[in-house]
């Protein structure tokens, strides 16, 4: 039975009524776990096979980044219920080996044959589809059932789909769900808290009537959490926990030993939260509240430090936890005072020492002791390069100086720290917080001036990172001032400072400015001599090959830095000449020179090592370098360098750069399932970073790697959302990039979304790209703009073949293999009905570049596409005889396919491979579609025939 939910009842019964009798419809469930979206999906097949119909059901199980494809839809095929009909059955049949094999024509024909078989099946018995925790499903699940949508009118099927609206549910789901629900056959049921008389009317049904004033609290209008509660707290429910929360037990305390064992279950004996009162249970003790038995075991086992550490740090967390949320504040004073001072005089070995113990005086009321203990926990946190934690435990002596009084110690201490804040709080990733707390610094201290210029110089460099250019400027302009008419400063430093505001204004935009700035320091440093004279000119000069570059003066940038590096080089073997490299492997990127932008960052790499500089910066260095190999093609190179700058990086961005570079080399070698989780990690990363410019890029690497694993909606999706936030983007040539994967990825998208959706982003699409494009910037820009202006083409209907192939020429001159293929490919696509023997020629090239690239998704979208248009390509042998091996193999392939020979299945094949199942299964199946066959075994025999184990080996 189901309690409060009349309205969603009514508007159930109604709907499917209108089913029954031939008029399709889905209905929407959502709402978070335990609100009852399965039993109200229960309801619905009751109601439905009361009256004569058939039901499918299906779910997706949690498999986040290694979800299987179909598998909610092969679950609702693989057991119907209900009395279905021989014709029935057998259309169900073919409805699931649309499932299980490619059909000629594409995603889009296979879906239309799948939909076609259930259309038939419901034409003989009604059919009710329930497909539930769809948040958790794959992209393939939901287009199949977006291309469905359109079939449902004009049949009596009823669609009931349930999911959790949360931040991690399926992307392609989180877009598609509001489209759905704008459609007149479309109901959208938001199950919310249920009120109390429903939650006492179920409490009452399931046997349990006690405590219910305290049930009903703790429950929250959850169904699902008053019946575990009521379960918990019931004297016979040990044996109906359930499992997930005994497994949740197990792991947190069976295995940590009895003196854990006896401690937890004494704070479970005092407790009231619905993780003690299960914890009780599961211990048998009975739930009662006693603050003497808490302070019993602090005294007689917490204080007691001759066990392991990890004991120790469990039971001091339990017993803490307890004294802050079930005790009264005296006895919540005295135990935290007590676990203070069992920290302070613990040895240095005990984890988070120091943390804790200001954590506990805190908590205990001692804020005095508590900011000290802040302030040392911040000191170990800097000696070990921990810089977000050092920002964490500064931030908490921050509070705790603020509720003091005005002229108090801790007041005038955290003054004195304020500089040590700002430096830890860019460090940590926070350069806005840095920012103000380096200006709070300059407004309240009176520094000497080598001190205050020391310190504004910091705080324009925290505003640049903070993306505040204007303020970084204006702040830059004033300590230049201040520099010029201060008493005392020399000419080196005015030029220093003068080189910052330089930098400053490189950063705004304004290039111009910037060199005017620059020439200024050359004048100053003219007549300056010794290697920080040299310094300071190579600062200059690379300042003013920057503002070339930007300006669009590419090459004239390039000389000026190539004088700043062979300056820095003659004066400086520091970190002048390493920022120098930088910088001039950056500017050699523009004018599309890679080689050599990748030898100055490796040289980075190298003399950073050589000068113990931390490891921010040794991360910096291998991010730029693996840039360049991605760029170059060299991909085992940059996956090795990766895994080098992983260890080394710092900062939220460099992570994110490096997890989003190996996701995209990854995509396109045809290791989909590894591409998503390594770009999942790089989108946690860079919601940290505060730097705009990178999140935009980072995400259209993301929408490229959906892309290339076949998520057009997602892709599609990520890209418009990106342009309409104009604010999140500068550069032009990101602007074209993003705009030219949206509208490759229209194309792909177009079964799954109505045309006029589609029609509304490609015109988003084209506005920002022709707008970037009209900036001619250098000849990595043209390039873009070539690329942009032939996919804007292609989707308009006109003539492409022209324009790819120019820029397929432009890839190829400025090195880069990747976009040369994808360039080539969509040339030879716009040709297959214009000029045949023109598109064999070219995807025939596309092709072999793309062996000679290793990637194996080009190949296999590539040779599909040939396959399916009945093209033979060069080096390709006519459909139904064997190719001749390794045939555009790649190396991991031949090592699966020798797993073939033994009859090994996916899962074996992924174990001794250390790689997942469904990765196997892709490769066998680009194998299969490489040698034109449809059989694991006949792979096998041509393997056998060919001797094909050799070559492996």
């Amino acid at each position: 039975m189901i309690f409060g939910r009349s309205s969603e009842l009514a508007h159930l019964s109604a709907r499917l009524d209108l089913a029954y009798g031939g008029s399709g419809q889905i209905m929407l469930v959502s709402g978070p776990a335990g609100i009852g979206k399965t039993n109200l999906l229960d309801c619905a097949t009751l109601s439905w096979e009361s009256r004569g119909g058939a039901t499918l059901c299906g779910r997706s199980p949690a498999l986040v980044g290694h979800e299987l494809p179909y598998l909610p839809w092969a679950q609702a095929l693989d057991s119907p219920r209900g009395t279905l009909s021989t014709r029935a059955l057998e259309n169900l049949g073919r409805a699931a080996r649309c499932l299980q094999s490619d059909v000629q024509g594409g995603p889009r024909s296979q879906a239309a044959a799948f939909w076609q078989a259930l259309v038939r099946t419901a034409d003989e018995t009604p059919l009710l589809v329930v497909l539930d925790d769809l948040q958790w499903s794959d992209d393939s699940s939901l287009g199949l059932l977006a291309s469905g949508i359109a079939e449902l009118p004009r049949a009596p099927i009823f669609l009931a789909v349930a999911f959790r609206v949360s931040p991690d549910m399926n992307q392609s789901l989180r877009h598609l769900w509001p489209e759905w629900e704008r459609l007149e056959l479309c109901h959208h049921a938001r199950l919310s808290a249920l009120e109390d008389g429903a939650i006492v009317q179920l409490l009452k049904k399931a046997g349990y009537d006690g405590r219910t004033e305290e049930l009903l609290k703790r429950a929250a209008g959850n169904p699902y959490y008053a019946l575990t509660l009521a379960r918990a707290a019931s004297d016979s429910s040990r044996a109906t926990l359930p499992a997930s929360l005994l497994d949740f037990l197990s792991s947190q305390l069976i295995l940590a030993g009895e003196d854990v064992r006896r401690l937890a279950q004494t704070v479970a004996l005092a407790g009231g939260s619905m993780e003690f009162l299960i914890l009780a249970r599961a211990f048998g003790g009975d739930a009662v509240s006693s603050e003497k038995q808490i302070i019993k075991a602090v005294n007689q086992n917490i204080l007691i430090f001759d066990v392991s550490t990890e004991t120790v740090a469990l039971a001091h967390d339990l017993i803490g936890e307890a004294a802050t949320h079930l005790l009264g504040p005296e006895a919540r004073a005295s135990i935290h005072r007590a676990l203070a001072l069992a920290y302070e005089s613990a040895t240095q070995d005990v984890p988070f020492r120091t943390p804790k113990m200001a954590t506990h005086w805190r908590e205990a009321g001692e804020a005095p002791r508590a900011f000290e203990a802040y302030l040392l926990a911040a000191d170990e946190a800097s000696s070990s390069g921990a810089y977000k934690e050092q920002w964490h435990h500064l931030e908490q002596a921050m509070l705790l100086s603020e509720r003091s009084a005005p002229a108090s110690e801790e007041r005038r201490k955290w003054m004195n720290h304020l500089p040590i804040a700002a430096e830890a709080s860019y460090r940590a990733g926070n350069a806005a917080m840095a920012a103000r707390l380096a200006q709070q610094a300059l407004d309240s201290m009176e520094p000497e001036i080598a001190d205050e210029l020391d310190l504004a110089e910091r705080l324009v460099q925290y505003l640049r990172w903070a993306g505040d250019g204007p303020a970084a400027v204006e702040r830059a302009r004033l300590t230049a001032r201040r520099a010029g008419s201060a008493e005392g400063v020399s000419v080196l430093r005015k030029a220093e400072i003068t080189a910052t505001l330089a930098g400053a204004l490189i950063g705004s935009g304004q290039a111009e400015e910037a060199m005017e700035a620059a020439a200024q320091v050359l004048a100053l440093c003219a007549e300056q001599p010794g290697d920080r004279s040299g310094q300071t000119r190579a600062n200059a000069l690379t300042t003013t090959g920057i503002a070339y570059a930007l300006a669009g003066r590419i090459d004239e940038g390039v000389e000026i830095l190539d004088q700043a590096l062979a300056l820095a080089r003659q004066h400086d073997a520091g970190e002048n000449l390493l920022r120098t490299l930088n910088n001039h492997s950056f500017v050699l990127q523009e004018a599309g020179r890679y080689e050599a932008a990748a030898g100055d960052a490796l040289e980075g790499y190298l003399l950073a090592g050589e000068l113990h500089l931390d490891l921010g910066v040794n991360g910096l260095c291998i991010s730029n370098l693996v840039s360049c190999l991605e760029w170059l093609g060299r991909w085992d190179e940059a996956m090795t360098w990766v895994g080098k700058g992983l260890k080394d990086a710092v900062g939220y961005e460099i992570k994110a750069g490096l997890h989003g570079t190996a996701a995209l080399i990854l995509a396109y070698r045809g290791e989909q399932v590894e591409a998503l989780a390594w770009m999942e990690t790089a989108l946690k990363d860079i919601r940290k970073s505060v730097l705009p410019g990178v999140q935009f890029q980072l995400t259209a690497m993301a929408a490229d790697v959906a892309l290339a694993s076949g998520e057009y909606v997602n892709a599609l999706n990520t890209t418009v959302q990106a342009l309409e936030s104009p604010a999140l983007h500068e550069e032009p040539r990101d602007v074209l990039y993003m705009a030219t994967l949206g509208l490759l990825a229209s194309s792909g998208a177009r079964p799954f979304m109505a045309n006029s959706s589609i029609e509304e982003r490609v015109k988003l699409l084209g506005t920002a790209g022709l707008r970037a494009a009209a900036e001619n910037s250098g000849v990595v820009q043209q390039a873009w703009a070539t690329t942009f202006g032939a996919a804007f083409a292609a989707v308009s209907g006109a003539q492409s073949t022209p324009e790819w192939l120019k820029a397929a020429q432009q890839w190829e001159s400025l090195s880069n293999p990747l976009w040369a293929i994808r360039c080539l490919n969509a040339a030879g696509s716009a040709d297959l009905h214009r000029n045949r023997r023109r598109a064999t020629r070219l995807l025939s090239k596309a092709r072999s570049q793309a062996i000679a690239l290793g990637a194996s998704q080009l190949i296999q979208g590539i040779e599909a596409q040939a396959l399916s248009t009945n093209l033979v390509l060069a080096d390709q042998v006519a459909p139904g005889k064997n190719p001749s091996l390794p045939w555009g193999l790649t190396a991991r392939e031949l090592e699966v396919l020798e797993f073939l020979t033994h009859g090994a299945s996916n899962r074996i094949i992924g174990r001794e491979l250390l790689i997942t199942e469904r990765t196997a299964g892709v490769h066998v199946s680009h194998i299969l579609t490489k040698l034109r066959v449809k059989t694991r075994a006949e792979a096998a025999a041509i393997a056998f025939r060919e001797r094909m184990k050799v070559a492996a080996e």
